[in-house]
């Protein structure tokens, strides 16, 4: 797995730096490192982490006692060319093995609202030309939300707004943490509670969320050294996903197939219980949408291929069965293109849908998003410090809910199956689809309204 370590430190001429950077990352190097607010204005900082074993850099000196930034890589590992630079922002293109090639902007918004405005007009111009997977990670010196901060004053919530809309302009979404809540930790001022804000984050634009799906943020421990928590951007393969069981899901696109009535017919077992017949055409299902619905890319690319062949023929303005076979083929990629999207609209979960609107890329894109806000990288143990292994945190998960549903009364009421349900007599069941008289109604209104 592919990280990047991003942290205000705050000052880097401290001597404790790399033994705080080591116990940043522990036994879990980065690939990447960004540094910023580094309150350096010459390069000696560069030479200074060389033995962390990163040999390439770029480096933007502070002003005086502010900002700085300051990059380092593994040049084995990752290759990174530097494509613009000023003193809030560097900009990378970056490739890593097994990945796309992708754009990195490592931000320091300088708290000033004039050179604020002018950072993220730069990031506004960049989104309107990219067209790779883009991430921005920085300290931002916004907030987005209420629940980003905690203690203070009175927050601006105008300033959220504009925060917001600023990151929509450039189309970017936020990548979610985990870890602590809040990555910044104000000083302690007389009358007021200390000030807690979630200023350091990651964002994303739709072509990220599309190709590095299980990418993750981390947020470190915050040690003495900075007031801001480090940020590790894990680029996770699709191997470093923990495997899992999925549940079976009736998928709507079945319906949709000509023979599935016929399929149904055959495989229900008419003589069984509702719960095994369910159970075994459910075991008949699995294979049978493995081999019919499982390679609808594949059949698209063919079905494209064959229709590119025909209008490229020479013959085929002059040839009935080129002209028929056309007709054919693209009814049969309209019929597969409404199978993928029905597929994905699905996946999506989402509570609308325009007819006619097919819309692939966005279900496709609302499934990603779903699936990050549902993944589990990391959670907090009953001492409070946060673990991230897989074997860890299946035992979390597992003796949570063995003590959840463990009764200390040693006593447990009993089980019902899902097939036992108590019989209606003869009269209930002729009255079920009775239709209410105009008393009922009347009486049933009158009620709800006490």
């Amino acid at each position: 797995m592919s990280k990047i370590l991003y942290w205000n430190c705050r000052g880097a001429c401290d001597g404790s730096l790399l033994r705080n950077l080591r116990l940043a990352w522990r036994n879990s190097c980065p690939d990447l490192l960004i540094l910023t607010e580094t309150k350096s204005e010459n390069a000696s900082l560069v030479s200074r982490l060389e033995p962390l074993g990163f040999d390439a850099s770029a480096f933007i000196p502070s002003v005086g006692r502010s900002g700085g930034l300051c990059a380092v890589w593994r040049s084995e590992k990752i290759s990174v060319v530097v494509l613009k630079s000023n003193r809030q922002y560097l900009h990378f293109k970056c490739s890593l093995l097994g990945h796309p090639v992708f754009l990195l902007t490592a931000v320091y918004a300088v708290p000033i609202p004039h050179l604020k405005q002018a950072l993220w007009a730069d990031l506004r111009s960049l989104a309107a030309i990219i067209s790779l997977p883009w991430v921005v990670v920085g300290d931002f010196n916004d907030i987005a939300s209420m629940d980003e901060r905690i203690g203070g004053s009175s927050p601006n919530v105008s300033r959220m707004k504009i925060f917001q809309d600023r990151i929509h302009d450039c189309m970017l979404s936020d990548l979610g943490s985990s870890g602590p809540r809040f990555t910044w930790k104000g000083p302690k001022l007389p009358n007021c509670p200390r000030l807690f804000q979630r200023l350091d984050r990651a964002l994303a634009n739709n072509l990220f969320l599309m190709n590095f799906g299980n990418c993750y943020i981390q947020v470190l421990a915050r040690t003495k050294f900075s007031d801001h928590s480090p940020l590790m951007v894990c680029l996770g393969n699709e191997s470093s996903v923990y495997p899992v069981l999925k549940p079976f899901r009736f998928e709507a696109m079945w319906l949709e197939h000509e023979f599935f009535e016929s399929f149904l017919a055959e495989k229900w077992l008419s003589g069984e219980c509702i719960d095994l017949a369910l159970l075994k055409f459910q075991l008949e299902l699995i294979p049978w949408n493995r081999n019919v619905f499982g390679y609808l890319e594949k059949e698209k690319s063919i079905v494209l291929a064959r229709l590119k062949g025909i209008q490229s023929s020479s013959s085929y303005p002059y040839s009935h069965f080129l002209c028929d076979l056309e007709k054919q083929l693209q009814e049969k990629l309209d019929y597969l293109i409404k199978l993928d999207e029905i597929k994905w609209f699905q996946k999506s979960k989402v509570k609308w849908i325009n007819d006619g609107d097919r819309n692939t890329r966005f279900y496709h894109l609302s499934s990603k998003m779903r699936c990050r806000r549902n993944r589990i990288v990391a959670l907090k143990n009953g001492t409070g410090g946060w673990i991230d292994s897989e074997e860890e945190l299946k035992s979390l998960v597992v003796d949570f809910f063995k003590g959840l549903f463990t009764d200390d009364t040693g006593s447990s009421a009993a089980i019902v199956s899902n097939s036992s349900f108590p019989r209606l007599d003869e009269s209930s069941l002729k009255n079920l689809d009775k239709i209410p008289t105009d008393e009922e109604i009347r009486t049933a209104i009158l009620f709800s309204s006490l």
